[in-house]
């Protein structure tokens, strides 16, 4: 995204949850001139499948758990997927991280 001449982004920015108190995280934060927030998530599949990361939770009950966190999180900001295979196509990484705002540098 740097590379791109996207603005560097704060990484691993702390979010709590209004109604439960619970801290997460997101990979990357841009602030916004105008007080808008704009978060991004990197989306691998490993943390669905991988025992040490799962901690024995079906997948089902994690995805569950994802939506809800997210549904938080887009109260306060917006919010951008992306996946390896997006930031490896540059042209649509930088038209994605362009249609949700993301500043340039």
């Amino acid at each position: 995204m740097i590379e791109l001449g996207f603005a560097a982004p704060e990484l691993q920015a702390e979010f709590v949850d209004p109604l439960s108190g619970q801290v997460s995280r997101v990979d990357f934060l841009w602030r916004l001139p105008d007080g808008t927030l704009v978060a991004g998530e990197l989306d691998g599949r490993q943390k669905y499948v991988d025992p040490t990361m799962t901690r024995g939770r079906a997948t089902v009950d994690l995805l569950a758990d994802e939506r809800l966190r997210e549904s938080r999180l887009t109260r306060v900001a917006r919010v951008v997927r992306f996946s390896f295979a997006d930031v490896c196509d540059r042209g649509r990484f930088a038209r994605l991280l362009d249609s949700f705002g993301v500043p340039r540098a």
